[in-house]
């Protein structure tokens, strides 16, 4: 008995493939269909010989052919076959050895057991970094809502301090004073003189409770309010003071938003800059001006005061360096100039935060 095992005519493609290494039949991955041909040789009635085969591998049972001398399957998976075939004569005997070809069909690469490995590997690189992706932004977020939290309670805690330094100390101030003037009753003159301290401690007390409202609004929180406010700030300061002021601001203040902790603390360097000024430098005209870009902030100060050569040991020093303090702080610098005899300049240098 022998057995031919082409493949189908429409597969003509893939004839050249074909290879019977020790034979095996190797096929290509992506064969869609595969056809056996077999045949018997019978001198007695070869039309009544009768065929069955199986693919070991594939079918379970062995499948009758009848007298059809053809067997195909379509789309194998990746695997090792064996086709068995036998034939049987007019009177029913079966052939025991048939015939028998070995066949291979190799698994396309996504099928193999070292890309299934690499996709799992792959798979599960993917989901550690999502898993650490996701983490670290919930991470992320709770960082910001603490930041938020801290910024709030430090807020919270510079509003008590305020209040309780300058606000609370100018009432104590005018309470006690109140209590003073209606002891002097009997002395006119006395009462009177109380009167006006209470009355000039109360307008101090006003702007103090002016400031901290402005230092806590957030609408405030620009550089066009920061220098709208100290500008205004320092000429009703000084005028009362009998010093000139002159204000040199830009024309078109650059849309910046500003934090209320770094807005506050500029502004109060300003205000302690007027106040040396006030105190020490026994000027009689203080030029404030600004200068803003895409970098950052310059504001300069200066007076036609004394000046200094050195920095006194005094309030004055004191004042320089909480000043200092204040600027580095928000990331700022405070330079001082000055001569004797020719006044002092105060320069407040700070580069805009990097946006996040």
């Amino acid at each position: 008995m022998n057995a031919a095992l082409p493949v189908s005519p429409g597969l003509a493609n893939a004839v050249a493939n074909l290879a019977l290494p020790k034979g095996r039949l190797r096929v290509p991955p992506g064969i869609r269909r595969i056809e056996f041909e077999f045949a018997a040789f019978s001198f007695n009635a070869p039309e009544n010989v009768q065929f069955r085969y199986r693919l070991k591998g594939w079918d379970d049972e062995w499948i009758e052919a009848g007298s059809r001398r053809s067997a195909s399957y379509s789309r194998l998976p990746g695997g090792s076959y064996v086709f068995e075939m036998t034939a049987c004569n007019s009177d029913g005997d079966w052939n025991q050895t048939g015939s028998r070809v070995s066949l291979i069909v190799p698994p396309f690469f996504w099928q193999t057991w070292w890309f299934r490995l690499l996709a799992l590997a792959a798979f599960t690189a993917s989901v550690i970094a999502i898993v650490r992706y996701v983490s670290f932004r919930r991470l992320h977020r709770q960082l910001r809502v603490l930041e938020a939290q801290a910024a709030l309670q430090k807020e919270r805690a510079r509003i008590a301090k305020d209040i309780h330094d300058d606000l609370g100390a100018n009432l104590t101030q005018i309470a006690f004073l109140g209590e003073l003037a209606q002891q002097d009753r009997a002395e006119p003159e006395k009462a009177a003189e109380r009167v006006g301290t209470i009355s000039t401690t109360a307008r101090q007390a006003i702007k103090s409770l002016d400031e901290i409202v402005w230092a806590v609004n957030p609408r405030n929180d620009t550089l066009a309010h920061l220098l709208d406010y100290a500008g205004q700030f320092a000429v009703d300061f000084l005028r009362v003071a009998g010093i000139r002021c002159r204000l040199d601001f830009p024309e078109e203040i650059p849309t910046r938003e500003l934090s209320t902790d770094l807005r506050h603390n500029l502004f109060l360097v300003v205000k302690e800059s007027l106040h040396n000024i006030f105190k020490h430098a026994q000027a009689t005209e203080v030029w404030l001006r600004a200068v803003a870009d895409e970098q950052g902030l310059k504001v300069f100060i200066e007076d036609n005061g004394r000046g200094f050569a050195n920095t006194p040991n005094d309030a004055l020093s004191d004042g320089l360096r909480n000043m200092r303090q204040r600027m580095t702080d928000i990331g700022g610098d405070l330079q001082v100039e000055s001569q004797p005899g020719t006044g002092t300049k105060i320069i407040l240098t700070l580069a805009w935060p990097h946006e996040k």
